[in-house]
């Protein structure tokens, strides 16, 4: 057993003490391993999280892109249908009247856009409907059947209407930023 060192002697402590200190070493080094390893891992599954959830953002730029050109048709058709109505009203009045001149509605301007903007369409795009409109219509032409009635001259009737207007508008506004 000459090998083996004997117990007791400094040599023996010292190759004993320099063995301890090479397995906790060892040991050491296998768990800071096995600790880069798992955060090594965890940091790649956070990328592929990360990944993943703007991979499902990009995956809706179409949704939106269709959704926006719907609401662009909406709002084109909105837009001819309120502007078709200056005609139609010209029509109906040439009708009544039972003749056709190419002035026969002018001066109703200020009318028909007060009769818009209290209907509910928005100055500032996106908003509005015919039947609406309708509404507004009916909305100025009693207003105006109730000044004419009170014998408020022409040029006072304008600036209410006119009034009518601007506080649509500004009801308009501040609808937009206060949803």
């Amino acid at each position: 057993m000459r090998w083996m060192p004997r117990f007791g002697s400094r040599g023996s402590l010292a190759v004993l003490g320099a063995v301890v200190v090479l397995v906790i070493l060892l040991v050491w080094m296998v768990l800071a391993y096995n600790a880069l390893v798992a955060k090594e891992t965890a940091i790649e599954a956070q990328w592929a999280e990360v990944e993943n959830r703007y991979q499902l953002k990009v995956d809706k730029i179409p949704q939106l892109v269709a959704a926006a050109e719907g609401y662009q048709e909406f709002e084109r058709s909105t837009l001819e249908n309120i502007t078709r109505l200056p005609a139609t009203a010209t029509e109906v009045l040439a009708m009544v009247q039972g003749q056709g001149k190419a002035d026969l509605a002018g001066g109703y301007e200020l009318d028909i856009i007060a009769s818009a903007v209290v209907g509910g369409a928005s100055l500032f795009g996106g908003r509005g409907s015919v039947s609406k409109t309708v509404v507004g219509a009916l909305i100025i032409q009693v207003l105006q059947n109730g000044l004419v009635m009170l014998n408020v001259p022409s040029p006072i009737q304008q600036i209410i209407i006119g009034m009518i207007i601007i506080l649509a508008v500004g009801l308009d506004m501040f609808m937009r930023r206060n949803p």
